[in-house]
């Protein structure tokens, strides 16, 4: 029973391995859509500085959504990472922990921990 206890109680540590998740927030969307004229008849170079407006609003919104893309892309591949991790921690510790009850089940008999164990 020593065994299991030692195990647990280091299983009970397992919360100081936690990091606080700090995450940045995500930036607003710089992108600032042209006015459009109050009236439909402009002049030519007036269309074509708007047309100017217009596609550089394009470009920003766009450039903006390929960086949110990529950053979700980021944290989710971080967040299976970390997933991976905490589940790859969990099966090594069951199996630590099943070796640890299959010890006792075989020595148990036989008086408890053998001599010189914790």
């Amino acid at each position: 029973m020593r065994f299991t206890l030692a195990a647990l109680g280091l299983l009970a540590a397992a919360p100081a391995f936690a990091q606080s998740a700090s995450v940045a927030p995500t930036p607003a969307n710089p992108c600032v859509p042209p006015a459009l004229p109050q009236r439909f008849s402009l002049p030519a170079e007036d269309i074509a500085y708007l047309h100017k407006q217009v596609n550089a609003y394009s470009v920003c919104v766009s450039q903006y959504i390929a960086a949110r893309q990529t950053a979700g892309q980021d944290y989710a591949n971080r967040a299976r990472a970390e997933m991976d991790a905490g589940n790859a921690a969990a099966k090594d510790a069951n199996a630590y922990i099943a070796m640890v009850k299959d010890f006792e089940s075989h020595h148990s008999d036989k008086g408890g921990a053998p001599a010189g164990g914790n």
